[in-house]
């Protein structure tokens, strides 16, 4: 019979501890904004959101986040497609916010942006962005979700975001897995 030793429980633990568990959305259970609904610029494909054919400019959507618990967030992994990569005809922007309760005043803990990946990947992709851990404290929390496009022909999509979540205070190496 196997038995752990101690050094194998504590190898268990750590690595339990180290990495940052996840609360994510998708695109399609985003609300879009009134100019958006207003210009028909969008539309739901499979899970995800994107701009209507042929329409350019600029749409935005707020998402909801999940329960946010008791930790600390490290950053946000977006998932997207940029057809154009690190190009400047589209992108998709990410934005983690909050207002305290009894504010109308949103804030902004971190943002990731989809010309930040210097993959320059074309396709479906993910990008991870960090930013100084932010203490969850008693507070509405929202996603913004920001999506430009110049050329009708690419198609920039928004498939999910997810912020990270820093467990136990570890230093920020331990936020990258």
């Amino acid at each position: 019979m196997n038995t752990p030793t101690p050094w194998m429980i504590a190898l268990a633990l750590l690595l339990a501890l180290a990495a940052p568990a996840r609360a994510g959305v998708i695109g399609g259970t985003c609300v879009p904004d009134s100019d958006t609904i207003a210009r028909q610029l969008y539309h739901t494909a499979g899970f995800g959101v994107q701009f209507a054919s042929g329409k350019v400019g600029r749409i935005r959507f707020l998402c909801p986040l999940p329960g946010t618990g008791t930790s600390n967030m490290s950053g946000i992994l977006l998932s997207y497609i940029d057809p154009d990569g690190v190009g400047t005809e589209a992108h998709v922007v990410a934005s983690l916010r909050f207002a305290l309760s009894g504010s109308n005043a949103g804030i902004t803990i971190g943002s990731c942006d989809s010309n930040s990946n210097t993959a320059n990947v074309t396709g479906p992709a993910e990008v991870r962005c960090l930013f100084p851990q932010h203490d969850i404290r008693p507070a509405y929390y929202w996603w913004e979700i920001v999506m430009e496009r110049t050329n009708p022909a690419l198609n920039v999509e928004f498939l999910g975001s997810t912020y990270l979540i820093s467990v136990g205070n570890l230093p920020w190496p331990w936020s990258l897995f």
